[in-house]
């Protein structure tokens, strides 16, 4: 898949993980960011092979709670 700034792409096996890549933000979603997941989104729905989608963050504030 393509290459991002402020996201990463993955997928394997149908199922691709989408993971905002801004931790010093909190993965608050900038005008850049936005771009980036409508480029990423449009590649995911064109591809016939991924079946589904985990949107995930990076860093501190996106563990899960009670961590």
């Amino acid at each position: 898949m393509s290459e991002y700034q402020l996201i990463h792409l993955e997928a394997r096996e149908g199922v691709a993980v989408l993971t905002l890549n801004r931790p010093e933000k909190r993965n608050a979603i900038s005008d850049d960011m936005r771009t980036e997941l409508i480029g990423a989104l449009e590649s995911i729905a064109a591809n016939r092979e991924i079946r589904a989608l985990v949107l995930t963050g990076n860093g501190k504030a996106s563990a899960p709670a009670g961590t």
